[in-house]
């Protein structure tokens, strides 16, 4: 039995990991437009997601967050990118962002 949940647990965190990873290609494949002045571009908003995806790693690792709580924040990053990331909206996504940071005690 344990070794089942050893196998689904590592399953989790990389099903997490790959959220992220597409989360951070959203970001990448957004739209050029310009939204706002500050996180203007696809580029601004890629480096949001790959420095908060570095740092819910490291949380996780050192044990401040679980991997089901590590879940429903890459699920959280993925949904903004689909609402806004993919849409060109940078400033949005930043802001979703900023909030799921908060939200998880990174900050």
């Amino acid at each position: 039995m344990l070794r089942g949940w050893v196998i689904f647990e590592m399953s989790i965190k990389n099903l997490i990991r790959v959220a992220l990873v597409c989360a951070s290609a959203v970001a990448l494949s957004a739209c050029e437009r310009a939204a706002a002045r500050s996180c203007s571009s696809a580029q601004d908003a890629a480096l949001k997601v790959s420095l908060l995806a570095d740092d819910l790693n490291a949380a996780e690792a050192e044990g401040r967050l679980d991997s089901f709580r590590l879940g429903e924040l890459g699920s959280r990053v993925m949904d903004a990118g689909s609402r806004f990331g993919s849409k060109g909206h940078h400033q949005s996504y930043c802001a979703a962002i900023d909030k799921i940071r908060v939200e998880a005690g990174l900050r």
